[in-house]
């Protein structure tokens, strides 16, 4: 399992934004996200997201 941190240099500014970036996610590593609209709120203004791969 890795757990990296990711610089984000535009994060998504409102949570329908966030849930969209999230639903990619899921295609790179679904581990990560477990529900788009939860997860995103946490990705709204957040410069560094943590993406994990087992």
């Amino acid at each position: 399992m890795d757990l990296s941190p990711w610089q984000v240099r535009k994060p998504p500014l409102d949570p329908r934004a966030a849930a969209q970036a999230t639903t990619e996610l899921m295609g790179y590593c679904s581990d990560t996200v477990q529900d788009p609209l939860i997860d995103g709120d946490g990705m709204v203004r957040a410069t560094v997201w943590s993406l994990w791969w087992d």
